[in-house]
């Protein structure tokens, strides 16, 4: 069953006398010895030889005292393994995305792999995050080290109970498709269905030994598991503000038109608990269909404007399963779904959805688009020209000399970016664009940068500056409409299968 490629593991026969000793006896321990009349023994429980061939993943479980951890231990004085005692320490400066030696980006996919693609968490300090957050870092940390043989001791132990069938999942995934081999123990009986291991062994407290070896497909539980407790339905504006401190952008940078935009939001709930939102937009407001080019742009695409999943989610690929309602045995209004992300071009998590990826005007930014980067830093060194409010704090304190340099270079690159986005989703509705219309935008770019007040203008500056973003389609198939006919494409993960073999 397993699907890694390491090279044929040898089988290890463990030997293990777990024993329970006792030690000199304190005070009050020799009080109570007095008092029933009872001698202490030492206990010494000898499990059967058990026979370990470390190849796939490998799970151990039994109730505590059973002797799980001294068969992992034994496995490692025999064998060539990692443990979370081989990782290096945390320094007293060190945030999460400094725990590994690759590149930024490589390390933002890998860390995504691990359901901790989320840029806030990746910059803060490990101490900060939660333990299941940390129980995540720790398996991305040990994974990272390449092929080879990890063992995790009382794995997902001390996580609640749905949490740790996540991370579960995400795991067994990420070893399969990485090569890695894994052996894990646990007290707890419920991850089986999620790690389908390829080998499970279970220890008694009489040292009996009973074993299971994996047929099942993996994914093929969690499927069934999301399938009987997360429901997909509609939702609203409040559902989007119940998960919204989940997404990376401060509160004030995750603007969104819901008024003249927005066209609908889905959720996804796990026994009615919200874990998901997907909200959708039309790309340019109803007004703007005046212009032809800008009313088939509305009539062939619908954005996918922004996908929150809780933390402790992460990784099931609930983005494929929300989907734009549409009513039964008709097509829908927009044919094309179109997402842009900036994270998706590190962790291109789209794919999993069924979606393709093309190219998108922001990966070239113009010189216009450059010169507006410069002219911001030339009158703030240290700032961020990708954020609202730096660049709103900027605009309240400048002389009317910079403020009115800012508005004109500001108002070149807007216009630029508008009419290259324009062209860009024109292509995709496969809809001519009209010269007029794009006049009309130019003019209109203009006026409202010379008119715009702080606050409103630099939401142009944010949007026109240099901000690479990646972007993916997904067209509507009248076999199955949205949804993905399989779960979700791993593809992507190859280059950095490639980098750790």
């Amino acid at each position: 069953m397993a699907l890694n490629s390491s090279p044929a593991a040898r089988a290890v026969t463990l030997e293990v006398r777990h024993r329970r000793e006792n030690g000199p006896l304190s005070a009050r321990a020799r009080h109570l010895r007095e008092v029933f009349g009872v001698e202490t023994a030492e206990e010494t429980v000898a499990l059967q030889p058990v026979t370990v061939t470390p190849r796939g993943i490998t799970l151990i479980t039994g109730f505590s005292g059973t002797g799980k951890s001294s068969l992992l231990r034994e496995l490692c004085r025999r064998t060539d393994v990692r443990t979370v005692a081989d990782l290096p320490p945390i320094g007293p400066t060190d945030r999460v995305v400094d725990l590994f030696d690759s590149d930024v980006e490589e390390t933002v996919s890998w860390l995504g792999r691990f359901g901790l693609g989320e840029p806030r968490l990746m910059m803060s300090r490990p101490e900060h995050l939660s333990d299941g957050q940390y129980h995540r870092l720790t398996l991305a940390r040990l994974a990272h080290g390449g092929p080879g043989l990890i063992a995790v001791d009382e794995f997902c132990s001390n996580l609640d109970r749905t949490t740790a069938k996540v991370i579960a999942h995400n795991f067994q995934r990420a070893c399969r498709f990485l090569n890695l081999d894994a052996v894990v123990a646990t007290a707890h009986e419920d991850l089986d269905d999620f790690l389908c291991p390829d080998d499970h062994i279970r220890l008694d407290f009489d040292g009996t030994v009973g074993r299971t070896t994996g047929t099942r497909v993996p994914g093929e539980r969690i499927e069934h598991w999301i399938g009987e407790e997360f429901t997909e339905r509609a939702g609203d504006r409040a559902d989007y503000e119940t998960l919204a401190g989940y997404h990376y952008r401060a509160e004030d940078e995750r603007w969104i038109d819901w008024e003249n935009l927005v066209t609908e939001v889905r959720t996804v709930r796990v026994r009615g608990l919200l874990v998901a939102v997907k909200v959708f937009c039309r790309p340019f407001p109803r007004e703007f269909e005046a212009l032809p080019t800008l009313r088939r742009i509305n009539e062939s695409v619908l954005c996918q404007e922004r996908v929150i999943v809780h933390p402790a989610f992460r990784g099931l690929s609930l983005n494929a399963r929300m989907w734009p309602g549409t009513e039964p045995g008709t097509a829908p209004r927009q044919r094309i779904l179109f997402a842009q992300s900036a994270l998706g071009r590190l962790f291109p998590f789209h794919l999993r959805a069924g979606y393709r990826r093309v190219g998108h005007p922001s990966e070239t930014p113009a010189k216009e688009q450059l010169d507006l980067a410069d002219v911001l830093r030339r009158h703030d060194p240290g700032i961020n020209p990708n954020s609202t409010k730096a660049i709103t704090a900027l605009l309240r304190s400048a002389p009317d000399d910079v403020l009115s340099e800012i508005r004109a270079t500001a108002a070149a690159a807007f216009d630029l970016a508008t009419r290259r986005q324009i062209v860009f989703l024109a292509d995709l509705a496969g809809a001519d664009v009209r010269q007029e219309d794009l006049a009309f935008v130019s003019r209109a770019s203009a006026d409202a940068a010379r008119t715009a007040d702080p606050e409103s203008l630099a939401v142009m500056v944010e949007t026109a500056t240099p901000y690479r973003m990646a972007g993916f389609v997904r067209e509507w198939v009248p076999e199955h409409g949205w949804r993905v006919a399989a779960h979700g494409s791993d593809d992507h993960t190859g280059t950095l299968a490639a980098a750790h073999r």
